[in-house]
């Protein structure tokens, strides 16, 4: 962030908890001293309270909601455009695994994130519809 003065918030770390919360304190013109996993800009300086924590409660997020993007496409007039390509929407349940694993998990370094085998199956039929 020192050398690249067009950006003023810089998230670092899993956001599913930290991001919604940084989002409400400038909504609400509080400070984001301590609040972990943002870089922001501070009387001239980087401040920095620390990485946010690791979250592997995925079954805690919410389905992708994907109707804006829809929105937006139809009435920017792509979908009429003569090279509009088709829409793909990619949708990770698992990165990694063990054998034998039971849930869906994704895995980086010693860290298992992962939700039941339901939750991985859910946006699909909500995006799909």
């Amino acid at each position: 962030m020192r050398h690249c003065p067009q950006v003023d918030y810089l998230h670092c770390g899993d956001a599913e908890i930290t991001f919604p919360r940084m989002v409400r304190r400038l909504y609400h013109g509080e400070t984001l001293d301590e609040q972990r996993g943002i870089m922001w800009r501070r009387n001239g300086d980087v401040a920095y309270a620390g990485r946010a924590p690791n979250f592997s409660e995925m079954i805690r997020t919410p389905v992708p909601d994907f109707d804006e993007y829809f929105y937006a496409r139809k009435e920017g007039g792509y979908d009429g455009y003569p090279d509009a390509r088709q829409v793909l929407l990619p949708l990770e349940t698992a990165r990694g695994g063990w054998r034998g694993m039971r849930s869906l998990g994704v895995i980086s370094g010693s860290q298992v994130w992962s939700t039941n085998a339901g939750n991985g199956i859910e946006p699909a039929y909500y995006i799909g519809s």
